[in-house]
């Protein structure tokens, strides 16, 4: 087994909710740092646990990298020594150490002291102490994390009883209970079971108003529960455990509100006002199709068809059944709710027949017939399958660009956009597509000069005049590559599904091996590290993840698709 050993800087460092108790109000996470080796903890500032290697050390060899665990050898001269450390509760981080210390390093905002033995980095509401011992030449610490300088303390003293290498052996028997890598490519391997870290460090325990076991898309910058997220994390989480995939997707419906209502983002105390892509029939029907759960469908679908009917009632204006996303003000952010924030789609700020969120829509109350059916409630499933086939004939009547030879949005006065953007494919992964239309889709797929990047699918079309780099203005997004997979090889483009896929997971795994993280978005031209990519604006050195222009790293629906890439077969060596 080739466990992830590639340190990167910017991937997520923290205690997940798989482990034990994990919430979002008093996280205690951070990232790797890129300077030096050590963690930045983002808490009310940042308090960073950073490793000084004595001066005799000439060689770093890490065996093990992941989200809560870190184990590497230190060469020196005619020595060798160890670092190792590990999240042993939510608060608590543990370790020791031959030739490196730990220090801590502190914004200006922050006081440091001595305090019972321990150094405090102390700021309002926010403290850690950092406590050492030393036992036969090994260096051993804790870390502790608390809203007083007594907690901090008394964690940090509580960690040192810890014994680091049982904790190691208990993380490390995580991925040993997960189905085998199905490539024997080295690279691969480590990538795959990184995505199952990044998957397993984005789970967190009931929190507040969340009373379930959920998931965020990350620790760091998102640290809260997102709507459709939540719905493609299932699809790796389900090899975690299909329990944990269905309470992922359970968490989120619990958070419904009574006019049928899904907040598109929702912390432990509130939520938002918008809502994001319908896809959670899908999801839950995916977990269904896999475990029988009929106790999951029965709870489940009064739930999707009054969120369902949400959309008709409020996202419809001109009752056509096809569906607009609202918009927004903020420039960099025109629609939040599509999901594709920034994309050219949404540049004049008019509202839209949405083709994505039509498809979605079609997709969904599929879901709902198959699902109904199998319950033996035949009336509502053919209620289900007559709104899906109506929505689908809507699309093809009025979303077909036939100039452009792509499905794609229609403004209020009844004119087709120009702008040629992923969420044309939809129709091919909601099989609205006429087998015509679904050839001219195909064609643009492996097209150069429009989606037939070096690596498929850019955000929008490589000839558009907004092209670039900038998340969904060209940038390749997984999820969204993973559903045309699904889509292609729903009109028999098997050969071309599985390119894509290898395309996709070789990515993934290259800029994984020089970058150790998996992203939220990749380069369509194959060419530039995901971290240097614009992100609602130009990417700023050094990266600082607490500013907006940074390409989040160890992002979840990357995690989830990477690992279904694989384990449904699509990826061909």
């Amino acid at each position: 087994m080739n466990l992830p050993n590639i340190y990167g800087a910017g991937a997520g460092f923290g205690f997940s909710g798989f482990d034990g108790l994990s919430t979002s109000t008093d996280d205690f996470a951070g990232f790797f740092t890129g300077d030096r080796i050590g963690v930045a903890f983002e808490l009310a500032s940042r308090h960073t646990l950073a490793f000084e290697l004595d001066k005799t050390v000439h060689g770093v060899r890490y065996s093990l990298v992941v989200n809560d665990a870190l184990d590497a050898e230190l060469t020196a001269m005619g020595d060798t020594g160890f670092m190792r450390f590990v999240m042993a509760e939510h608060r608590i981080l543990v370790g020791c150490a031959r030739l490196a210390k730990p220090v801590v390093i502190a914004e200006t905002s922050c006081a440091q002291f001595e305090k019972d033995d321990c150094l405090i980095t102390e700021e309002t509401g926010s403290v850690t102490a950092l406590y050492t011992e030393i036992d036969n030449n090994v260096l051993r610490f804790a870390f502790g994390f608390d809203k007083t300088a007594d907690g901090a303390v008394s964690l940090a003293k509580r960690g040192i009883f810890y014994n680091v290498d049982e904790i190691m052996k208990k993380r490390i028997a995580f991925y040993h209970s997960l189905p085998v890598c199905p490539l024997k490519d080295s690279l691969i391997e480590k990538a795959y079971y990184k995505a199952f870290s990044i998957l397993k460090h984005n789970m967190r325990t009931e929190d507040g108003l969340n009373k379930l076991a959920w998931t965020t898309p990350d620790r760091l910058p998102h640290r809260y529960m997102w709507l459709w997220d939540s719905a493609f994390h299932t699809f790796g989480l389900r090899y975690i455990s299909e329990e944990l995939a269905a309470r992922a997707v359970e968490a989120v419906l619990d958070r419904q509100h009574e006019d049928g209502f899904i907040p598109h983002m929702m912390t432990p105390a509130w939520s938002s006002a918008i809502t994001q892509p319908p896809i959670f029939a899908w999801a839950v029907e995916s977990c269904f199709a896999r475990t029988g759960d009929r106790e999951l469908i029965k709870r489940s679908l009064p739930k999707l068809r009054a969120y369902l009917e949400w959309n008709l009632k409020n996202r419809d204006s001109n009752k056509n059944l096809l569906c607009e996303w609202l918009i927004e003000g903020y420039i960099n952010c025109r629609s939040g709710e599509s999901g594709m924030d920034n994309s050219p789609r949404f540049d004049a700020a008019a509202c839209m027949d949405a083709v994505d969120f039509s498809c979605y829509m079609k997709n969904e109350y599929d879901c709902l017939s198959r699902m109904e059916s199998a319950l033996g409630l035949e009336t509502q499933a053919k209620e289900s399958a007559g709104l899906a086939e109506r929505i689908a004939d809507a699309i093809n009547l009025f979303l077909w660009n036939e100039t452009l030879g792509m499905y794609t949005d229609r403004l209020m006065d009844g004119s087709l956009s120009n702008v040629m953007a992923v969420s044309g494919f939809m129709p091919l992964w909601a099989g609205v597509a006429t087998p015509g239309r679904a050839e001219k889709l195909i064609a643009h797929i492996i097209n150069p000069k429009t989606f037939g990047t070096p690596l498929p699918v850019p955000s929008v079309a490589a000839n558009d005049p907004e092209y670039c780099t900038d998340m969904w203005r060209g940038s390749v997004w997984m999820n969204y590559n993973y559903m045309i997979v699904l889509g292609l090889k729903r009109y028999g483009s098997e050969m071309l599904a599985n390119e894509l896929a290898k395309k996709s997971v070789d990515a993934m795994s290259r800029w994984y091996g020089h970058c150790g993280s998996l992203y939220e978005f990749y380069h369509a031209e194959d060419k530039y590290p995901p971290q240097t990519l614009d992100r609602k604006g130009p990417v700023t050195q050094p990266i600082d993840i607490r500013r907006a222009s940074v390409n989040v790293a160890d992002y979840g629906w990357t995690a989830a698709v990477y690992v279904a890439l694989l384990l449904e077969g699509f990826y061909k060596a």
